[in-house]
C-alpha cells in the first residue's frame, strides 16, 4: 500500500466527528480531493480518478483499528472480557482512549496498569491485538445494525396507535 492510499485508509477509519475535525482543518482543495476519496470508499467503489485504491478498514492493522476507536467502544468491547486483557492492552501502547477508559476502571484493576509485569513475546502481542481488533469491529457493525423490536413493544405500540388506552381495555 503507499504512503497516500495508508493515509485515506487512517483518515477513513476516523471517528465520524475526528475525521470531520480534520477535514475542517485542511485548504479547499485537500477536502475536496478527500472527501471524493472518502465518499467512493464508503460507497465500495473503486478509486480510479487519481489512482488511489478503494479504503477498507481491511486495509488497516490490528493496531490502527483499535487506536482509531472510540471509548465507548473499547468498553463494550471490554465488558465480557478478563480484567487482564484490559490491563495488558493499556501496557501495550498509550491508546489515545487510554485516560478515559482508565478513568471508568476500578481502583484496584488501575494500580495494576501501572506496575510492571511480564514483557510480551511478539507473536503474543500480535495475536491479541488481532484478536481485540476482531472484537471492536463486531462491536462496531453490531451498533450500526438495526435491531427488531420485541413483540411487548410492537402491542404497545398497535394500541396506541389505535388510539384505545390499557385501561379501556379491562373490563
Amino acid at each position: 500500500m503507499t504512503t497516500t492510499n495508508s493515509l485515506f485508509a487512517r483518515i477513513a477509519a476516523l471517528h465520524p466527528s475526528d475525521r470531520q475535525w480534520l477535514l475542517a482543518q485542511t485548504s479547499a482543495e485537500t477536502r475536496a480531493r478527500l472527501m471524493g476519496v472518502l465518499e467512493t470508499a464508503q460507497s465500495g467503489v473503486p478509486e480510479n480518478g487519481n489512482g488511489a485504491a478503494a479504503v477498507d478498514r481491511g486495509a488497516l492493522s490490528a493496531r490502527d483499528i483499535i487506536a482509531s476507536a472510540t471509548p465507548e467502544q473499547v468498553m463494550r468491547a471490554l465488558q465480557a472480557q478478563p480484567a487482564w486483557l484490559t490491563t495488558t492492552l493499556l501496557k501495550m501502547d498509550k491508546w489515545p482512549w487510554s485516560a478515559a477508559l482508565l478513568k471508568r476502571m476500578p481502583l484496584i484493576q488501575r494500580a495494576t496498569v501501572g506496575q510492571p509485569g511480564p514483557a510480551l513475546k511478539p507473536a503474543l502481542a500480535a495475536a491479541i491485538l488481532k484478536s481485540f481488533a476482531r472484537s471492536l469491529a463486531l462491536i462496531e457493525s453490531s451498533a450500526s445494525a438495526p435491531t427488531q423490536r420485541l413483540p411487548a413493544f410492537e402491542t404497545l405500540l398497535q394500541r396506541l396507535r389505535g388510539g384505545s388506552s390499557v385501561q379501556e381495555r379491562r373490563p
